[in-house]
C-alpha cells in the first residue's frame, strides 16, 4: 500500500509535466503542397495587439524549362492568422495578415503577422487558427505541352491552442 503511494507520488508529477511539454507545442497543419505552422505561445501587448511568427513550407511551382514563349509566371499568395479567446459569453478576436510574398520552393520560411484585436485580451488560453494558399498561373508555349494556360496550387490551414502571455 505504502509502496502504490510513493509510485503515485513519484509518476504523477512526471505524467503532468509531460502533458506540460506536449500541449506547449507549436500545431502544424498540412494540406495541399503545403506545410503551416502556427506557435503555441505569444505575447500580449497593450492587451490588444500579438505579434506572431508562422512557418510555411510549400513545393509547387511550374517547370518552365521547356517553354519557348512564356511572358510570366504571375504569382498570388496570402496568409492569415486569428486569435479567438472567450470572455464572459463573448468571443474576443484578433486578426491579421502576412504582408509580403510567400515563397513557395520546397524551403521553411518565417513570415512575421502582426495581429490585432477589436476587443481587449488578457493572458491565459486562447485559439490560434491561420490559413495560407499561393497559387502560380503562365500562358505560354511548351516544346512537350504545347501552348496554353498552366497552373499550380498549395493552400494548408492549422488550428491549436495558444498560451498569452503579458
Amino acid at each position: 500500500m505504502l509502496s502504490k503511494l510513493i509510485r503515485s507520488l513519484l509518476v504523477v508529477p512526471i505524467l503532468v509535466a509531460l502533458g506540460t511539454v506536449a500541449a506547449a507545442a507549436d500545431t502544424t497543419g498540412t494540406g495541399n503542397n503545403m506545410t503551416l505552422t502556427v506557435p503555441s505561445s505569444a505575447k500580449l501587448i497593450a492587451r490588444v495587439a500579438v505579434p506572431v511568427t508562422i512557418q510555411i513550407q510549400c513545393t509547387g511551382g511550374i517547370d518552365t524549362s521547356t517553354f519557348y514563349y512564356l511572358p510570366g509566371p504571375y504569382y498570388n499568395s496570402n496568409a492569415s492568422v486569428t486569435i479567438s479567446q472567450a470572455s464572459g459569453r463573448t468571443v474576443n478576436s484578433a486578426s491579421g495578415s502576412v504582408n509580403q510574398a510567400i515563397q513557395c520552393d520546397g524551403l521553411s520560411h518565417s513570415y512575421s503577422v502582426s495581429v490585432l484585436a477589436s476587443a481587449p485580451l488578457r493572458t491565459g488560453q486562447a485559439a490560434i487558427t491561420s490559413s495560407a494558399t499561393w497559387f502560380e498561373s503562365v500562358y505560354g508555349c511548351s516544346y512537350v505541352l504545347g501552348c496554353g494556360y498552366f497552373s499550380s496550387q498549395a493552400s494548408a490551414s492549422a488550428q491549436g491552442p495558444l498560451a498569452l502571455s503579458g
